[in-house]
């Protein structure tokens, strides 16, 4: 039986290990924290520009920067050889962590998880696609899911009476968290609140006192930040976070139901909740009644789950990245199905339950294979590939996936290894340069992560504010103005090539070219494709007053991390020198050099105006 056991293991982790890879890509962002390290190791620090830039903190973790620096240092392999072999470590590790959760559920509450039921959690997280993804990219994710996972499965298997060890286990979870990403403070907060209840009920004091002593790195690293970048929180936040955004993020959590079957979790958490209101007439019914005897570290975890995801979903409105901000859901729903299934029954119940989720959870596949053309056409609707009692969910899930898309929110993983393929064609391999020193050489870019890994001795200007300070406080554009009604009419009107009153893709492109700004980077048949599933018909039309709801809302629209960007004037003080041609970086003489002293000057003029009443009323005009 062991030996069966021990198969079924290596099984699992080859196949997690062969669909990681399978999935596997790298994204533009990724190469930001890829040039904060390449800068630590060639001994300037923790810099997107070495001085006489100031320093910002436009990495969002600080742990996996540190796990990057670490391994480039002890193996020399550079970051975009090891970031995605490190991510799938932190995916097999996190396999781990909800083994022990799920194994430690299998006596609770008088409902015993069957050993087939842990099977199936952690067979439903290794094949699910989000999952499997995020075991790449380069970014934190997969680091910051086992951390947050391995917290939570500390929490949820307390013992009954916890000494240091187990505290010490705790908060330790606890700090790698918070260092992983700034949202790991809630688990701090946590930790710290069920250890104050603790002494305050009675618990011993000097185990509690000695265990709490790995959130001194959270501290620490606080106090590091402040004194580095004169700030509490990285500038990504100031970068991305502008006002609440809950219509988006109520969008993105329902896209991410669907596609993960995670409506089947909230099913069975509503029928738990029935089951507790009725009276009580059966032994099942009375174990369903009683209250789940969940530790204080238990319910400190289910509270920052759901701190978490109000924040994301409700305030910030989602995330640029397809599903990024959920990963860590995928495990924890599968032993929430499990438990919540015994709950309402037994071994029986759970094992239903945790199928049910798996099979549910195959339309994120089902979605892959219908959008696998995403990666050219930035937005593929599903509805019309759908069987006919399905095509008016598909044509809401294809409404709400469009006007997501649209504001940036959930690009696809495709579409972020398609974007960093084109734009590593466009640049060279990483290559050093010699610069006059009396004259700093610098680069200007929306995307800033490929060219600033691939030009180390460039000066790098990131005009969205991730890696810019004074970008990331500038005040935001002011909304488009909406065309006047008959000017809609007139491109109505002469996008209406057979006079139908109704507009097809094909004449929905004539609109795009017509009210396209020249600058954008927006394909028509994208745009047009977006607006069509945008359209409130059954039939794949647009009629006139459908139009002017449709750019009404997009001349309105907002953009996910991209509502900040640098004023022309800020762009032109730094006189930007560097350009590609031909996928070589080139050098142009300035009519006067960029000293030192003139960069300082710069940013810290800007700095001092920011942002007051006469600049933001002078930009939002623009």
């Amino acid at each position: 039986m062991r030996g069966g056991r021990w198969f079924l293991a290596i099984a699992l982790l080859t196949a997690t290990v062969v669909g990681a890879r399978a999935m596997s890509f790298l994204c533009d962002d990724a190469f930001i924290a890829f040039r904060y390290v390449a800068n630590a190791h060639e001994g300037h620090g923790l810099v997107w520009n070495p001085p006489p830039f100031a320093p910002v903190e436009g990495y969002t973790s600080f742990l996996w920067v540190l796990v990057l620096w670490a391994t480039w240092t002890l193996t020399g392999v550079p970051p975009p050889d090891s970031a995605n072999w490190l991510s799938l470590l932190c995916g097999l590790a996190t396999l781990g962590a909800v083994a022990r959760m799920a194994r430690g559920l299998r006596d609770r509450d008088g409902a015993p998880l069957p050993t087939v039921a842990v099977w199936l959690i952690l067979c439903g997280t290794a094949g699910n696609r989000t999952f499997l993804s995020w075991l790449s990219s380069g970014l934190d994710t997969a680091l910051f899911g086992l951390c947050l996972v391995s917290w939570i499965a500390v929490a949820t298997t307390a013992p009954a009476r916890a000494g240091a060890r187990w505290w010490a286990a705790w908060s330790l979870a606890a700090a790698a968290t918070a260092l992983a990403r700034p949202d790991g403070l809630l688990c701090v907060a946590a930790t710290g609140a069920v250890a104050v209840s603790a002494i305050v009920r009675g618990g011993p004091r000097r185990s509690v006192g000695l265990g709490l002593l790995p959130l001194l790195l959270v501290g620490g690293h606080l106090l590091w930040r402040h004194a580095s970048y004169g700030r509490w929180l990285p500038n990504t936040y100031y970068a991305k976070v502008v006002q609440a955004w809950p219509e988006a993020g109520a969008r993105y959590f329902a896209c991410f139901a669907l596609e993960h079957g995670t409506w089947v979790c909230l099913l069975l958490a509503g029928a738990l909740a029935v089951r507790r209101a009725l009276p009580r007439r059966t032994a099942a019914a009375a174990a369903a009644r009683a209250p789940a005897p969940f530790a204080a570290p238990a319910r400190a975890a289910l509270a920052v789950l759901a701190a978490h995801f109000a924040y994301y979903t409700l305030n910030v409105g989602g995330d640029h990245f397809e599903y990024r901000i959920y990963a860590h859901l995928v495990p924890l729903q599968f032993v929430g199905a499990a438990w919540l299934g015994g709950r309402l029954g037994a071994g029986r119940a759970a094992i239903a339950a945790t199928a049910l989720l798996l099979v549910a959870s195959t339309a994120g596949w089902g979605h892959l294979l219908l959008t696998r053309e995403v990666a050219q056409r930035s937005f593929v609707p599903v509805a019309q590939c759908l069987p006919a009692p399905l095509q008016p969910l598909g044509r809401e899930y294809d409404r709400m996936q469009a006007w997501l898309r649209v504001r940036l929110i959930c690009m696809r993983c495709g579409e972020h290894a398609a974007f960093q393929c084109r734009l590593s064609a466009s640049y060279p391999d990483r290559v050093r340069m010699r610069s006059d020193a009396t004259d700093v050489p610098v680069h200007a870019v929306y995307a800033a992560g490929i060219p600033g890994w691939t030009l180390p001795d460039v000066y790098v200007l990131d005009l969205l504010g991730l890696n810019d300070a004074n970008v990331a406080q500038w005040p935001v554009r002011a909304p488009s103005e909406r065309p006047p009604p008959d000017q809609m009419d007139c491109m109505f009107a002469v996008a209406d090539c057979d006079r139908d009153g109704i507009l097809s893709l094909a004449e929905l492109r004539r609109v795009v070219l017509m009210v396209r700004p020249r600058d954008s980077c927006e394909q028509p048949d994208f745009m047009a494709s977006a607006m069509l599933a945008l359209g409130r018909g059954a039939a794949p039309r647009v009629t006139r007053s459908q139009l002017g709801e449709l750019v009404d809302a997009l001349a309105a629209r907002r953009g996910m991390a991209h509502e900040h960007f640098a004023p022309e004037s800020y762009l032109d003080a730094f006189l930007p020198n560097v350009a590609i041609v031909g996928g070589q970086p080139m050098v142009r003489a300035r009519p006067a050099p960029l000293s030192a002293a003139r960069i300082v000057a710069i940013e810290a003029g800007w700095r001092d105006d920011l942002p007051t009443a006469t600049t933001q009323a002078a930009w939002q005009q623009r």
